[in-house]
């Protein structure tokens, strides 16, 4: 009977405080959504829901290629590189 062993140490995962603050803050946003739709949903008929439905998919879309666009490449490009290198690139981004 042999054991299986990883080639790696395993290393126990603390949670950082970005990380629950990120999580926090997305679940904050899906559960501000979600209220949001039940309140739209109990002041106006069918068809007006179907329509703010639309309206609200469709600004949800272009905010989030906003972002993708303008924000999302200064933490992919500078991601694991020491502060003074990423510095000048923050302050481009701005």
């Amino acid at each position: 009977m042999s054991t299986c062993v990883p080639a790696w140490p395993l290393k126990r995962r603390t949670l950082s405080a970005e990380t629950v603050y990120s999580v926090g803050a997305q679940g904050l946003s899906s559960a501000s959504n979600f209220l949001l739709t039940i309140g739209i949903a109990h002041l106006i008929s069918a068809r007006g829901l179907g329509a703010f439905a639309i309206v609200y998919a469709t600004y949800l879309f272009f905010a989030n290629v906003c972002r993708a666009l303008s924000s999302e490449p200064l933490p992919i490009r500078y991601a694991g590189v020491q502060t003074a290198v990423n510095r000048p690139g923050i302050r481009g981004g701005s």
